[in-house]
């Protein structure tokens, strides 16, 4: 079973970078297979094991102000001030599930947020590995995004990450739920995810704008992905009841959308947006290059789409809502450069750079 899982990357890898390997014997391909492998696995240990090694070092004025602000409503104090609604509120239904089911020690809130951001990865690696059936894919990509969070403010305990994880969780069962034919109830989680992210954040409903991406199945090449224009009504009609549903289940009511939604409005902006953007650019490399070169192949693949049709449609369209998620997670950076914010767009960015790598493979 092994031999099979390996031998798709490995035959590409011979004909295409080492042609003397594929008319080599036998043992030498195999050899080449199982370093495949190793090497695999040795990234995802050592990606692991940095993160093991910042946790004592998780924290932030943010992240505090939040795990405050948590313990007070999880203990029931009556002074919580409600200026805590200048963030959605998800983020404190979060930690208040931590608090209830540990200890409240900084050890074990700072475990939970590993904890996050292995989810985080665990997920990103699933999806891929699931469009590309290359386990190897998947495990280069979890490491990439444990790797990629250290240098963007990652291990700060940031919001971004828990906002990713609902979105994250119904892009896998919109894919899952799509080959097994159920393409409304896959919209629904994929709705779900949409409304659950913006009730953690505010900018987390900018990753709903994946939903451009989805467009091009009016036109796919297979009939049991094709939508039809009343499906997509979907999208957005179940990520705001899901929204609703959680913010008056939290019990701030329609008071907390009005006050997070004009805190946001409010902030003040310090330089521009250009500024910001190419700031990221510089510290994500190469990321960021592979995610804009998905673009262009996104871009080459939808133009010559009846001429390509072996490429799959989950593919295609997993490609498409990625880049216009992360493409949204950019619009966050009009007011502020924190790298902290690019958390919230790298799930999506490294799976369309993955997808791309795959899609000019094949």
């Amino acid at each position: 079973m092994m031999g099979s899982m390996l031998d798709r990357p490995a035959q590409w890898i011979s004909k295409e970078i080492f042609p003397a390997l594929a008319l080599s014997s036998p043992f030498l391909r195999k050899l080449l297979f199982w370093m495949i492998a190793a090497a695999t696995i040795t990234v995802g240990a050592l990606a692991v094991q940095l993160t093991i090694v910042a946790r004592p070092f998780i924290g932030g004025l943010d992240f505090y102000y939040y795990i405050v602000t948590a313990r007070d409503l999880a203990q029931g104090a009556p002074d919580v001030s409600p200026l805590r609604y200048f963030y959605f509120p998800g983020v404190y239904s979060f930690w208040k599930a931590v608090f209830s089911v540990s200890d409240g020690s900084l050890a074990s809130l700072q475990w939970a947020y590993v904890a996050v951001l292995w989810a985080n990865a665990v997920l990103v690696g699933v999806i891929l590995a699931t469009l590309t059936r290359l386990w190897q894919a998947g495990a280069l990509a979890a490491s990439v995004y444990l790797f990629e969070a250290s240098r963007i403010e990652g291990f700060a305990g940031c919001t971004e990450p828990i906002a990713t994880l609902p979105f994250l969780m119904g892009l896998w069962l919109w894919i899952v739920m799509g080959r097994a034919g159920q393409l409304r109830a896959g919209l629904m989680a994929l709705a779900s995810g949409f409304g659950l992210a913006l009730y953690v954040k505010q900018h987390g409903g900018l990753l709903a704008l994946g939903a451009i991406g989805l467009l091009a199945a009016l036109k796919g090449n297979d009939p049991h992905r094709r939508y039809k224009v009343s499906d997509f009504l979907i999208l957005p009609i179940g990520a705001a009841g899901v929204f609703l549903l959680a913010v008056m289940l939290e019990g701030g009511g329609m008071a907390v959308v009005r006050m997070g939604l004009l805190a946001a409005h409010e902030y003040q902006p310090h330089g521009s947006w250009l500024e910001h953007v190419d700031r990221v650019y510089g510290v994500t490399r190469p990321v960021a290059d592979l995610f804009f070169a998905g673009c262009a192949v996104w871009a080459v693949m939808l133009i010559a789409r009846e001429r390509v049709p072996a490429v799959s449609d989950a593919v295609m369209l997993t490609l498409g809502l990625t880049i216009f998620s992360a493409l949204g997670g950019l619009l966050q950076f009009s007011k502020r450069s924190y790298l902290h914010y690019t958390m919230l767009l790298l799930p999506s960015a490294i799976i369309a750079a993955g997808l791309a790598i795959y899609l000019v493979s094949e």
